[in-house]
């Protein structure tokens, strides 16, 4: 009995993890917390603005980078080049008709007409190796496909939650949320924030740029180090 429940547990152990995981609760689509910020922001309950236009922001970059982490976990898992299978057949191929013009000692009727065949043979077995490599090609394509959507969707939730139209998708490549968090902060009285999120949309916008920033200095006496790139790379804030 006892080796029984002891049997049990270790089963329990083995399947807790997936359980876990399989359970795990997929990201909020970030266009619904853009859309409760706009709302919010119109309602002037400037705190639900940053709440909803920060988390966002980061579910948006969440799964941005999720499409590329699973992008190349796939990419590397169903490779697509086939050159080595086309190469080694073709070697094969004329390694064959090279050993039957090696051992040919017939007639010259003979040998025109075995050449012929020979021929046939090579052009038969091109065609079939190509049709081969097409049809690896097709399958390899499938197979990443499959591994793509299987890893999103295990990481993010059904795909269909995360599939924003195109003015949503616009706004977030403006930086529009910034927008939004940078008068919002302003109203809250967190000025460095505010600074922040100013500079990041006004990368953008460069339209609006000199006018906004010397207001920010001028009015609130932000300096330089207040404004930050919020999404500037690695190596591209360390260029700045």
């Amino acid at each position: 009995m006892v080796v029984h429940f002891l049997q049990t547990c270790g089963a329990l152990t083995l399947i807790l993890p997936t359980l876990l995981l399989s359970s795990a609760a997929p990201v909020e689509p970030h266009d619904l917390l853009y859309s409760r910020g706009v709302e919010a922001f119109q309602r002037g309950d400037y705190v639900n603005v940053v709440r909803y236009m920060e988390k966002a922001l980061e579910n948006f970059a969440q799964v941005r980078r999720t499409k590329i982490q699973c992008g190349l976990k796939c990419r590397d898992q169903h490779k697509l080049d086939a050159t080595e299978t086309v190469t080694a057949t073709e070697t094969d191929t004329v390694t064959e008709t090279a050993t039957v013009i090696e051992t040919e000692t017939a007639t010259a009727t003979v040998i025109e007409t075995e050449t012929v065949t020979d021929t046939e043979t090579v052009t038969e077995t091109e065609t079939v190796t190509e049709t081969a490599t097409d049809l690896q090609l097709f399958d390899a394509i499938l197979r990443r496909a499959s591994c793509l959507n299987d890893c999103l969707e295990r990481k993010l939730g059904p795909l269909s939650m995360h599939k924003m139209s195109a003015d949503v998708d616009q706004d977030f490549h403006r930086r529009i949320p910034y927008h939004y968090l940078q008068l919002a902060y302003l109203k809250l009285k967190q000025l460095d924030k505010a600074a922040a999120a100013a500079h990041t949309y006004f990368q953008a916008n460069p339209e609006h740029i000199e006018i906004n920033l010397e207001h920010y200095k001028a009015l609130h006496g932000m300096e330089e180090k207040h404004f930050i790139d919020r999404e500037a790379r690695p190596h591209q804030a360390s260029d700045i």
